[in-house]
């Protein structure tokens, strides 16, 4: 008799334990939630449910769309630390995906295809213009599957941190469980959810030791809005995973990395791809554009201007930054030195005055012999017959010839 009530209660603690966990969640939800990214808010009506969005920019300038991340807490309030800046040089547009943030959550069947759709959508009815795009993680493969399929609406892709390796998912049968189970997802989003498990899962997420709490509060919020349990469990369960080839679409591409990725047949074909640049933010935190924007914004910038006045740039540039008071440009031999100078100008002059920037093999403007790094030597030389120059875009430069081997050198100058 004591075994059987002793198998008895333990069942019931856990029903009970799940019936309070439900509770609480339900008791907690909804959250109040405010937009706290720049500019002007819009409601985009789609098929599926209202889009809320943020736009922020020169009406005149080209148009830039932010696709955040899809995961528990997700928004597009993961680009608040660079949409300032960014806006100095785009019309920024910084949509919630739907089923995330302030954007409704309907009860639908949550698939990459419906990201990709509504990203397709967007772009034709919203933004009404080819634009840049810049994806972080997942969405990397969203925006990737929306300039393949249509090239008219994508000029430029940026991804942040893009997947090297296919996404995992949850077994067939939890899956389906999870999806047709409204008792299970809402037990199941009720144990991801308390503030404390949401800042673990957070700071896994992002590989950062430590996570403000104003990052948390507002992903606590975000996840407890009516409806975010489906669009997250999708995530979860791997319904929102895409595989998208690289070279699929054939538009420019940068990709932005917190440091070199495991070099793997993935990561190794990248680097070979045409039309491809791989900048490594060699930061220890994993969400650089949060941790290091002003050095993103740079990248980007500094990269879309080498393509507009067609300068040819290779893969393997290389920003090391230990935060903006200790800031690093090295200068890889593969790389353009023209893109590099500029993208190591451009955070010089962008950090607080008291940030220190080293540029590596950089001489002192004081020192009569102009020195230039040689990418067929690999190492500085002084350059020969030296002559001023202005560029394209109105910027002083030097440009000369190795005395070694006859190269061009080339360095911007004040």
């Amino acid at each position: 008799m004591h075994r059987v009530r002793n198998s008895l209660t333990l069942p019931g603690l856990f029903l009970l334990g799940g019936f309070l966990l439900v509770l609480r969640y339900i008791l907690r939800t909804p959250q109040p939630l405010t937009s706290l990214l720049p500019g002007s808010a819009h409601i985009y009506k789609w098929t599926h449910g209202h889009v809320f969005y943020k736009v922020h920019g020169n009406v005149d300038a080209p148009p830039l769309l932010l696709l955040h991340a899809p995961g528990i807490g997700a928004s597009a309030h993961e680009m608040f630390p660079m949409m300032e800046n960014l806006s100095h040089h785009y019309r920024v547009y910084a949509p919630d995906l739907l089923g995330f943030g302030l954007s409704d959550a309907p009860d639908v069947d949550y698939t990459a295809d419906i990201f990709v759709a509504l990203c397709q959508d967007f772009l034709r009815d919203v933004v009404q213009q080819p634009a840049t795009l810049f994806a972080r993680g997942l969405s990397c493969n969203y925006a990737l599957a929306v300039a393949a399929r249509s090239p008219e609406l994508c000029t430029h892709l940026v991804l942040l941190s893009p997947p090297t390796s296919p996404g995992r998912s949850l077994s067939d049968p939890l899956s389906h469980m999870i999806s047709h189970s409204t008792l299970l997802s809402t037990l199941v989003y009720a144990l991801l959810t308390p503030y404390a498990i949401l800042s673990q899962i957070i700071r896994l997420h992002i590989k950062e030791r430590t996570v403000s709490s104003e990052e948390v509060k507002y992903a606590f919020a975000s996840a407890h809005q009516l409806g975010a349990q489906y669009a997250a469990l999708a995530f979860v369960s791997g319904k929102l995973n895409l595989d998208v080839r690289l070279d699929a679409p054939t538009q420019p591409k940068l990709l932005l990395w917190h440091s070199a990725p495991h070099i793997n047949f993935v990561t190794q074909h990248t680097m070979n791809l045409p039309h491809v640049q791989a900048i490594f933010l060699n930061d220890v935190r994993y969400h650089i554009h949060g941790s290091v924007p002003q050095n993103v914004v740079t990248a980007i910038v500094r990269w879309q201007e080498t393509i507009y006045k067609e300068i040819p740039v290779t893969v393997g540039t290389q920003i090391t930054s230990e935060g903006y008071a200790n800031s690093t440009i090295s200068h890889p031999v593969s790389a353009s030195l023209e893109f590099e100078n500029s993208v190591a100008e451009e955070v010089e002059n962008s950090q607080p005055p008291d940030a220190q920037i080293i540029a590596e093999n950089t001489p002192s403007p004081a020192i009569p012999t102009v020195d230039a790094y040689c990418v067929k030597c690999k190492q500085k030389r002084v350059m020969q017959n030296a002559h001023k120059i202005v560029t394209k875009n109105g910027r002083n430069a030097l440009e000369g010839v190795c005395p070694i081997c006859n190269t061009k050198l080339f360095r911007f100058v004040s």
